[in-house]
């Protein structure tokens, strides 16, 4: 089942989100196994926001545990929290580009 995960950093600006992008996901177009989306963007309440679609919870929990995390520690990260649910309804255009 889908899932709908959205992360808020405080602490997190473009510059740390960037750079921790080109590490975690280093070819886009060779995304990690059960990505289905990720998008990132400022925060109106201050800080980063980052919102993905995974297949699976499992296959978040991997990459979280297996990439995300190592690389978060290996620069000094400012934490972030998660808000994790079920994915229930998508429409998904072309129309924006980033």
């Amino acid at each position: 089942m889908a899932i709908l995960i959205t992360h808020h950093g405080a602490n997190w600006n473009q510059e740390l989100y960037d750079r921790t992008m080109e590490r975690v996901i280093p070819d886009p177009s060779n995304p990690p196994d059960g990505l289905i989306a990720t998008y990132g963007g400022p925060s109106e309440a201050g800080g980063w926001k980052v919102t993905d679609i995974w297949e699976s919870e499992g296959h978040w929990e991997r990459f979280r545990d297996e990439t995300l995390i190592p690389v978060a520690q290996e620069i000094q990260a400012p934490p972030f929290d998660s808000d994790i649910g079920e994915l229930h309804y998508k429409i998904v255009t072309e129309r924006v580009t980033a």
